[in-house]
């Protein structure tokens, strides 16, 4: 802001500002710090690091914050069944890591199994919605196994789309404070920037969490749902993250009669508002491949650059505890095995609307539930 009204000297350029969050949600993903981290102080020093002059002065902005106003209302739980009353009570006290072992054992209760009693994973209301974890890895892995059985219901056969790789030039980014940590990227001498097949075999087979979410290799069939990632078109709702399923493609052949994408059509799941295309159905938006310069980490954990030429969507069978907040689920299947921690679990549970609706792919494990708060956190 200080930038687009040429205004330097004042904090966002000396409008008033209204910030909306929650600290009981997840920290920052990268390597920076909560705002209310005592890691970081409110005073520049010379012989700090830039990464902790920014953050510094985040802090210190985030301090000339003078109202806060604390919502209380839930909006999204709103059940009125002794079930949701119960629910309501232990995501309240999991904002304070302070459940009970008894509502701990309550909410093992709907820990997914084969027993009558037991919510069933593989139940049709559920059977093909993303699952929430924690971990990128986990995600690839719940994406690649639901591909074909979302194929098999739908008696349809899958249509794998490979990436268009080339060797990249372009350097790591080493101003990215969030990377300052990583291997260096194999930068060899080579006299063209065509990568062999016998390496892009390896390329396609890494997984969307080692590539920065540019997949290799897509396995789409007609309804399969994918999740966006790149900011398309924000006006349209088309951002990174959104949701959606597949509706058509165009694609060309290439190389050993591998095929590549040109453009993915994708029913949003939920807009705001009626998104209209020129020639298309409400709601269905082109998603068109792009070149991204990213860093693929390969099995044996060295990395190598390359801009790759893909559709920027994953497959939508599972998502992070990250990539799912802000999100309400009508039906809300977690892994909470996986939760680092109790800001990961309350992270998870809140996106359902109900508790009928919620089912833990494995139990609740204690540590995650009840404990003592750091004292960051606490005050």
């Amino acid at each position: 802001m200080c930038l687009a009204l040429n205004i330097s000297e004042l904090a966002f350029a000396g409008k008033n500002m209204v910030a909306a969050g929650d600290f009981a949600q997840l920290p920052p993903s990268t390597s920076g710090y909560s705002l209310y981290s005592h890691t970081v102080g409110t005073l520049l020093h010379k012989t700090n690091s830039v990464h902790l002059q920014r953050t510094a002065m985040g802090k210190a902005l985030w301090h000339t914050f003078t109202t806060v106003v604390i919502l209380t209302q839930n909006m999204r739980q709103q059940g009125a069944s002794d079930d949701d009353i119960r629910f309501r009570q232990i995501l309240n006290d999991l904002r304070y890591f302070a459940c009970t072992t008894e509502q701990v054992d309550w909410m093992n209760a709907r820990a997914a199994g084969r027993a009558p009693s037991q919510p069933h994973i593989y139940d049709k209301n559920v059977r093909h919605v993303s699952i929430i974890t924690a971990w990128n890895a986990a995600r690839d892995k719940m994406n690649e196994l639901g591909a074909p059985s979302f194929a098999r219901d739908t008696g349809q056969a899958l249509h794998t789309f490979h990436s268009l790789d080339r060797w990249s030039s372009a350097a790591p980014d080493k101003a990215n404070p969030s990377k300052r940590k990583r291997i260096s990227s194999a930068d060899v001498i080579r006299d063209s920037d065509e990568v062999g097949m016998a390496m892009q075999k390896v390329l396609w087979d890494v997984y969307p969490a080692r590539t920065d979410h540019h997949p290799g290799k897509l396995a789409l069939c007609i309804g399969m749902p994918v999740l966006i990632k790149h900011n398309e078109a924000t006006e349209a709702g088309v951002t990174n993250g959104a949701e959606g399923h597949v509706i058509g493609w165009l694609a060309h052949s290439f190389g050993d009669g591998k095929e590549t994408l040109d453009t993915l059509f994708v029913k949003l799941k939920l807009s705001a508002t009626v998104v209209k295309v020129d020639g298309l159905p409400d709601n269905i938006v082109p998603v068109c491949a792009y070149v991204k310069s990213i860093e693929v980490q390969l099995p044996d954990d060295s990395k190598v650059r390359i801009s790759r030429t893909q559709v920027p969507v994953v497959l939508n069978f599972g998502m992070t505890d990250y990539g799912s907040q802000g999100r309400s689920r009508e039906y809300n299947p977690i892994d909470p095995a996986e939760c680092r921690n109790h800001q990961s679990l309350y992270t998870c549970l809140s996106r359902g609307t109900s508790w009928s609706s919620t089912i833990l792919v494995r139990p609740v494990p204690v540590a995650v539930a009840k404990g003592r708060i750091s004292e960051q956190l606490r005050k």
